[in-house]
């Protein structure tokens, strides 16, 4: 398995995209600044804006069973792997 996690304080499920498209999984996302933020502030510790992050993932991502979770401003993707075919051996019988 392949696990990302990623830190998103203040950010809702709504407003983060998670994508896979030809094994490159891509997040994106964007924090608007509400307007009831809208003050005159000496200091802004939060930035605002969109966000795109690409990750090349290996061929061996099992790309139906992909799972995501956002809980307390962090976003964890459990990305599992296909099971190797393990190679076997196989009998020749003399008739």
């Amino acid at each position: 398995e392949i696990t990302f996690t990623v830190e998103l304080p203040g950010f809702e499920k709504d407003e983060i995209d998670i994508a896979l498209n030809k094994n490159v999984l891509s997040i994106s996302g964007e924090r608007k600044f509400k307007e009831n933020e809208k003050r005159d502030f000496h200091s802004i510790e939060r930035s605002y804006g969109k966000f795109l992050r690409n990750f090349n993932l290996p061929s061996t991502v099992n790309s139906k069973k992909i799972d995501a979770a956002l809980k307390n401003g962090v976003l964890t993707i459990h990305l599992p792997k296909i099971k190797k075919t393990e190679p076997r051996q196989i009998h020749v019988s003399v008739s």
